[in-house]
């Protein structure tokens, strides 16, 4: 169960630490997030400040996940759990308005409409930090060889690296033959 622990905070550590650079790159990119923010229906007054909360969260996950502390990791995962089921619940309330509101969540890139895939992604991310919750309060701790740890560390970094590119994944598996 160490080396899954391992992966998962690999994973998901990676992913919040992508999302958070790149809503916080510059005062453009967090404007741009901002923009996203309003048309997911958040009250004009409360925008910069729901802004700045995901933004902090996000940030502070990885820094969690990274802890030496069991404890500290299964708050890590619980907070990526809540946070994650946040944005199931935008995403879903955003699509039953109606809204075309692109994706924002890796950055201003995406212009790909928040859909049933990013609630796929989501729910993806949610499975794994349950699973690493398991792990956590399973309390079961086996010894890492060096080689396994690697192989984790590189398998949830691998993970990351294709949910942080997820649309174009999804664009290019979906792409109309020729």
């Amino acid at each position: 169960m160490s080396y899954v622990l391992l992966s998962v905070r690999c994973l998901l550590g990676a992913v919040f630490l992508a999302s958070a650079l790149t809503k916080v790159r510059n005062r453009r990119a967090f404007r741009e997030f901002e923009g996203t923010v309003s048309k997911l229906g958040v009250p004009r007054g409360q925008v910069r400040a729901v802004a700045l909360v995901v933004a902090i969260t996000e940030a502070s996950i990885p820094f969690l996940l990274a802890g030496p502390a069991r404890a500290v990791t299964g708050v890590g995962l619980g907070l990526a759990v809540g946070v994650l089921g946040a944005f199931v619940a935008a995403i879903v309330h955003t699509v039953r308005r109606g809204a075309a509101v692109p994706c924002r969540c890796f950055g201003s890139s995406s212009t790909t409409p928040l859909g049933r895939r990013h609630v796929a992604r989501n729910a993806l991310l949610i499975a794994a930090a349950a699973a690493g919750l398991f792990g956590v309060v399973s309390g079961t701790q086996d010894a890492l060889t060096p080689s396994g740890a690697a192989v984790a560390a590189v398998a949830g970094l691998v993970g990351a690296i294709l949910i942080v590119m997820f649309d174009d994944v999804i664009d290019l598996v979906a792409a109309p033959s020729m």
